[in-house]
């Protein structure tokens, strides 16, 4: 799930009791049906959908803006061939 679909999900969950009762009833078809997910992608992300719905709300949304980006301060990249 890219970080544009997390964000719109948060807003979703925020703002759209429907989309909230979808979640609950059938996550994958609510992640195709907002656009979220591709059919394929959506299964596999029923799972986690599943798992964030038995926490508490501010622990949804804790981890659905729990995104983890890549280091671009972090260490240069090492040549694969010494020199």
């Amino acid at each position: 799930m890219n970080v544009q679909a997390i964000k719109k999900m948060r807003h979703l969950y925020q703002v759209d009791p429907e989309f909230r009762r979808a979640l609950q009833e059938d996550p994958a078809a609510a992640l195709v049906r907002w656009d979220l997910a591709s059919a394929e992608a959506a299964q596999d992300l029923a799972g986690t959908v599943r798992r964030l719905l038995d926490l508490s709300s501010g622990e949804i949304l804790a981890s659905v803006l729990d995104v983890s980006l890549p280091d671009w301060h972090g260490a240069p990249p090492v040549a694969a061939v010494p020199q």
